[in-house]
């Protein structure tokens, strides 16, 4: 297992398949250490910010059987809905292009 930090973030590489109880405690490490991209969102809502000559995107996966509001200012370029905060249905996607 190999950490590296990479700009703001931190890569991990696994180089073998880990026991269940390896992957668990490995798992624990990687969620223990890092901070949420954003804050308050249910357990089941995936965020990902990624950062390009572009701009500052926010991906968003609702997984859950509810909506959830994602407290994030900028475009939904799915929706089209502007400002924020931005209203996620579950099930639902959202690119958010911060600024």
């Amino acid at each position: 297992v190999t950490r590296r930090r990479v700009g703001k973030g931190t890569a991990w590489y696994v180089g073998t398949e880990l026991t269940p109880d390896a992957l668990d405690t490995l798992a624990t490490q990687i969620f223990t250490t890092t901070k949420p991209v954003v804050g308050g969102l249910p357990e089941g809502v995936e965020a990902i910010r990624r950062v390009g000559e572009q701009g500052t995107y926010v991906f968003v996966i609702n997984h859950t059987r509810e909506p959830v509001i994602v407290p994030v200012r900028g475009a939904d370029l799915l929706s089209g809905n502007e400002g924020g905060p931005h209203l996620v249905r579950a099930g639902q996607v959202a690119v958010i292009r911060e600024g």
